[in-house]
């Protein structure tokens, strides 16, 4: 299982050139109005990062030239938590990865990602979720 889920990551990563960059975020905006990446705590554009006893952190790659965009949720926290899913005009979120869940749900493959039409999604104590938009 574990050798299952690392080539899943892997493939992942080499279909995501927001994962690959060369270079430095700029603030670029692409063509949904997103910005090359946003930072965010269980609450959108809120991080925490003066909070030194937060213990979650999220982040929003923007895709560009008709790539996904990225949402990444990670709970570090003993307990779980929701987080805030943003909107992404003319997109909808599909979940990739949750290290919470059970082998083989915990990394879907590649046009086998699961829809998420919720608002926000539950992040199991001590793990990590990642979410793709598509249109």
């Amino acid at each position: 299982e574990l050798f299952r889920f690392f080539q899943g990551m892997i493939a992942f990563r080499k279909e995501h050139a927001s994962l690959r960059r060369k270079g430095y975020f700029t603030g670029a905006v692409n063509d949904r109005g997103l910005a090359d990446i946003s930072w965010h705590g269980c609450q959108l554009f809120a991080p925490g990062w003066n909070d030194s006893t937060s213990q979650v952190l999220a982040f929003t790659l923007a895709g560009f030239n008709g790539e996904a965009d990225i949402h990444v949720m990670m709970n570090m926290d003993s307990q779980d938590l929701d987080f805030d899913i943003p909107v992404v005009p003319g997109r909808r979120w599909h979940r990739v990865i949750d290290t919470g869940a059970a082998a083989p749900d915990d990394i879907l493959s590649k046009g086998h990602e699961a829809l998420w039409e919720g608002e926000t999604y539950r992040v199991t104590n001590r793990s990590i979720v990642v979410l793709i938009s598509k249109p």
